[in-house]
Formats: C-alpha cells, sequence, structure tokens
C-alpha cells in the first residue's frame, strides 16, 4: 500500500516542490496552505504521514493544527517542520507533544524519507 501524506505549510510553492519530490519516491501526497483546507483534505485523504510547519500564517501555529488532528485520530506519523529550528523548540515540542518528530528547514527530501522510515526508498521512482 501506497503511504499517503499531507503537507502543510503556508509556504504553497515549498509545499507544492516537496509534494512532487516525496511522489518521486512512491508517496501520495497533497498539500494544504491553511488549518481549514488542512482538516478538509485531511478528512477526505485520511494520510498516514502529516507533515505540518510549525508557523501557520500570523495567527496561527502548526502545533494546534497537529492536536487537533490527534483528537480526530488523523495521522501516524507526525512530522513538524520550521524554518525557526532551536534547540528550545524541540524541546518544546517533545516535551509538550510527545512523540512529533522534527526536521529543520532547509532540508534534502532525502532527509526526510529517511525520518518518515521508508527502508524501499533507496532512489525515486
Amino acid at each position: 500500500m501506497t503511504e499517503k501524506v499531507l503537507i502543510i505549510d503556508d509556504e504553497e510553492s515549498f509545499a507544492h516542490a516537496l509534494s512532487r519530490s516525496l511522489e518521486r519516491y512512491g508517496y501520495r501526497s497533497q498539500t494544504a496552505s491553511g488549518i481549514d483546507e488542512a482538516l478538509w483534505k485531511a478528512a477526505e485523504m485520511r494520510p498516514e504521514i502529516l507533515i505540518v510547519d510549525w508557523m501557520l500564517g500570523s495567527a496561527s501555529n502548526g502545533l494546534d493544527l497537529i492536536e487537533t488532528f490527534r483528537d480526530a485520530g488523523i495521522g501516524s506519523r507526525l512530522i513538524m517542520i520550521s524554518g525557526f529550528s532551536t534547540e528550545d523548540l524541540r524541546h518544546a515540542i517533545g516535551r509538550n507533544h510527545g512523540a512529533i518528530e522534527f526536521l529543520a528547514k532547509p532540508f534534502r527530501v532525502e532527509e526526510l524519507v529517511e525520518l518518515i522510515g521508508n527502508s524501499d526508498a533507496a532512489r525515486p521512482v
């Protein structure tokens, strides 16, 4: 079965580029640029993997969205991405939100694939 990935990032060009890259590794992916769109798409596609940007516009953060997903039982893997990578942020995410994985922007798609743990993804399809 092909894993489904939902990428939530308000930088739409980044999200679409990441989606295309993951599809070359065999994932089925979609993007959302805001909370409402993310909730709608997640309910529709039921992704196994959620990749959520920490900052989603001026009034939102990805941690709130992740809590909503967890409450709804959506996504078995949660990966937080951020260009604001600090050790304090990493510790706060881990301490307050459990087993969320974290990846600092910029990153290579190979790093993300490795984090996801797809051992069959040695190279793009």
